[in-house]
């Protein structure tokens, strides 16, 4: 995914928004930095464990030296360092995001066409990491099971903050055949697009 969303660390400055690089490679993987460029979240293949660093760290990264505030074993919950010492953080989730790309002429007062991916987005909303590092892929068609959402919580990570809210499902309004979701304030709805595989938020 274009973006990662983290939640739940006791150190509020992990909790936010974490974009793609892949200008800046660590152990042979793109990294992901946060908006400021104060953090960045890379995969340590030789270890199999993500890890968050504060950016004064990545050159010790890019040595091979590994110092960090937080990290996650493959199929293992978060550890973060609070109060000097490594704590479980089992509470922490990562939500993938697709980031929207500046388009050159807008479709609609408020709203821009979304660029397309090559790969379907994750099932779920909140998902460990991937093993190697690796963009999301949805699981195998024989693995598909069919649930409803009623509710979709988007806590941060949206530069237009009206886009961080609450969404609730409204049946009655269907696009391509699929329940939308609506802010309370029915200023945005999320529905799926089917032939794109993605996601999206309109006015």
């Amino acid at each position: 995914p274009s973006v990662l969303l983290l939640d739940g660390f006791r150190i509020p400055k992990l909790n936010q928004a974490f974009h793609f690089n892949n200008q800046i490679l660590l152990c042979g993987y793109p990294t992901y930095w946060d908006r400021d460029r104060n953090y960045f979240l890379y995969f340590h293949s030789q270890d199999q464990r993500w890890v968050i660093s504060p950016r004064d760290s990545l050159a010790q990264a890019q040595s091979g030296v590994m110092l960090g505030c937080a990290f996650q074993y493959v199929d293992d919950v978060w550890n973060e360092l609070a109060n000097e010492e490594w704590q479980k953080a089992p509470q922490v989730r990562v939500t993938p995001l697709v980031e929207q790309a500046p388009a050159r002429a807008p479709a609609a007062a408020g709203a821009q066409p979304l660029p397309s991916r090559s790969r379907p987005p994750p099932e779920r909303a909140s998902v460990a990491l991937p093993a190697d590092g690796t963009p999301y892929a949805a699981p195998a068609a024989t693995q598909k099971q069919a649930f409803a959402v009623d509710t979709v919580h988007i806590r941060g990570g949206f530069l237009n903050p009206k886009l961080n809210a609450v969404y609730h499902m409204d049946s009655s309004v269907q696009v391509g055949s699929r329940a939308t979701y609506w802010d309370e304030q029915r200023r945005f709805f999320m529905y799926y697009q089917a032939a794109m595989k993605t996601w999206a938020i309109s006015t």
